[in-house]
């Protein structure tokens, strides 16, 4: 089966914009994010991008060699952030199988991968723990604000979020967060196992 899941990343792929994984990872990755998203044409979630996609992830994983990856929590409404959501963690353990890539050097699979909340998604997924980010929470809203050309419709058009409504659900979930832990502005995340604690004395925030 891991053979079958294997392929040739010096090999030029149309979704790569004609490069080959590896010269796309060696020329934009980290680079050139903007190329980066438009390098994967719109209706394009199938297997084959999928492939491209992880191959890239596990290069990613195998030279960074992160000890914590964080990636968006997969229950999401767009189909490409629920599909990057679970591309993420294929690779990371994909990374771990030694006879996946051994041409990357020894495999590697990170500690943990924890999962952000949404933001503005109608679901609500309950965090496994929450992070205060009170002192923080303007400097969060200034770097979403940095972004608010992605809102802004053409002319004649019109947006399902409009960007105020995108900054108050930030603020509303931020707070709802903070509620849960007795703080002003909270970050939930969400891991797939149990948190290990090492000393009960230690926990922080209180029961009743």
């Amino acid at each position: 089966m891991i053979a079958q899941s294997c392929m040739d990343i010096s090999l030029a792929s149309p979704l790569l914009g004609g490069l080959s994984p590896h010269n796309f990872m060696r020329r934009h990755w980290q680079k050139k994010p903007l190329l980066i998203r438009a390098a994967k044409p719109s209706g394009t979630a199938n297997a084959e991008s999928g492939n491209v996609w992880r191959a890239t992830l596990v290069i990613s994983v195998t030279t960074s060699r992160p000890a914590i990856v964080v990636t968006q929590h997969w229950d999401q409404r767009h189909p490409d952030h629920a599909m990057a959501s679970h591309l993420v963690y294929d690779a990371c353990f994909m990374a771990g199988l030694r006879n996946y890539r051994p041409d990357l050097g020894d495999a590697f699979r990170p500690r943990k991968v924890i999962f952000a909340t949404s933001m503005t998604e109608a679901i609500e997924a309950a965090p496994t723990f929450v992070v205060d980010i009170t002192k923080t929470f303007e400097l969060k809203m200034r770097a979403i604000r940095a972004f608010a050309s992605q809102f802004a419709p053409a002319p004649g058009e019109t947006v399902s979020l409009p960007f105020d409504r995108f900054q108050q659900s930030v603020e509303l979930t931020a707070r709802r967060h903070g509620q849960r832990i007795g703080v002003t502005f909270g970050e939930g995340f969400v891991t797939r196992e149990p948190v290990e604690v090492t000393d009960l004395v230690a926990l922080s925030g209180r029961s009743i």
